[in-house]
């Protein structure tokens, strides 16, 4: 049952500056109220302090931590900007585990609590940096030999930090090698045409990486704000400046004269949609015309284990994407091992913290054998990336 409140805007306004301390801009459309703020961590989620967080235009979330327990309530409220009222359409109270004195946020947090925006701006607005230092010359073919002696990031400022994202540095170093190795295994007269990218993010790595190999990519997501900044790229909007990434892409791929405005039309040029997923749906993906041939590539990165709370919700998930790849396809899998949650845009999401031995165990469930010739594993710092064909 929905409570209704009659309010006016200044009012509402007004509450907005009394909760949210930080920044706070409102901007008023026809039948639409748009609220823009910043909260830091300190502020954002101490306790006891009520919380307003946008999940679109005209959903408001309150969080907010019940004092002298360990229960968490959240409220969702529509506002009426026609009709200046406030409905209550979702209550929920529930335990949260805590860390860093963080609400530890799950799989039913991601509709309201994943900032798209957030995660870009954390893990991809800084340009990678390679120190290069030349080290000798080939006395016989004269050519300069050239050795990376460190990799980082280049920030906002101009200077030269450490790797902040190992994971996403990793991801993108080894792509570019597997889709060479597949585009190698390639035969004439079948083809490697067709690749589904599961979990994508808000993210064009996949796509970019593959521009070259396939014919056709799509691309999924279980969440609408991700799958509304593919659907903004794929339109060439430019939600995002990937430049760097593209030009670090580039570098991997060996073509670092490629201009990255090229390498965009051409990965837009093969993408054929962006859709919504669920891993632990039959079938996985929404889509009414899939012709149910399945694909050559369906790869997921960073996706399952942040899915799952236990095993056997990741194995789970596992078997319905393996049922994706056709016969004789491949099935690249990506994640790490061991960490229970992960943090951006000041929230906290829990994570299922997989073993190395579990992974296995998983793979060997869905017809993927570890011991296999044909198995390809790479792990960095637990950070591990999958090339492998399932057997039917």
């Amino acid at each position: 049952m929905c409570v209704h409140t009659s309010c006016n805007a200044s009012a509402f306004i007004c509450l907005l500056s009394v909760v949210v301390t930080e920044e706070v801009s409102s901007r008023l459309s026809t039948f639409k109220l748009q609220i823009d703020f910043k909260l830091n961590d300190q502020v954002g989620w101490a306790k006891s302090w009520p919380i307003l967080l946008l999940h679109t235009s005209v959903i408001i979330f309150l969080l907010t931590h019940l004092l002298q327990s360990d229960y968490f309530l959240s409220l969702a409220f529509y506002f009426d900007w026609k009709n200046c009222a406030l409905w209550l359409v979702h209550i929920n109270k529930r335990r949260l585990k805590m860390q860093n004195d963080l609400p530890l946020l799950t799989r039913v947090d991601y509709a309201w609590a994943f900032d798209a925006k957030a995660y870009l701006s954390d893990f991809y607005s800084s340009s990678i940096k390679m120190h290069l230092n030349v080290v000798g010359k080939n006395e016989i073919t004269g050519h300069i030999i050239i050795f990376i002696t460190s990799m980082g990031y280049q920030t906002r400022n101009g200077e030269f930090s450490p790797v902040s994202d190992p994971a996403m540095t990793m991801m993108l170093s080894v792509l570019p090698i597997i889709a060479e190795r597949l585009s190698l295994k390639k035969a004439p007269e079948t083809g490697i045409t067709r690749l589904l990218d599961i979990g994508s993010g808000p993210t064009i790595h996949m796509a970019v990486v593959f521009r070259d190999k396939v014919d056709e990519i799509y691309l999924s997501d279980y969440l609408e704000q991700n799958c509304e900044q593919l659907r903004l790229w794929m339109q060439d909007r430019k939600p995002f400046d990937w430049r760097s990434v593209l030009g670090y892409i580039a570098q991997r791929e060996g073509q670092a004269t490629l201009s990255v405005e090229a390498m965009e039309v051409a990965s837009r040029s093969k993408l054929r949609g962006v859709f919504h997923c669920d891993v632990f749906k039959p079938g996985v993906v929404d889509w009414p015309d899939y012709d149910g041939l399945g694909f050559d590539v369906v790869s997921s990165l960073f996706c399952l284990e942040f899915a799952s709370n236990s095993v056997d919700d990741f194995t789970n998930a596992l078997t319905n994407v393996v049922r994706l790849v056709k016969p004789g396809g491949y099935l690249i899998l990506g994640g790490v091992l061991g960490e229970s949650w992960c943090k951006f845009g000041g929230r906290l999401f829990s994570s299922y913290p997989l073993t190395e031995a579990q992974l296995f165990a998983s793979l060997r469930q869905n017809g993927i054998n570890p011991t296999d010739p044909t198995f390809t594993y790479y792990n960095h710092s637990d950070i591990f990336l999958v090339l492998a064909q399932p057997t039917q």
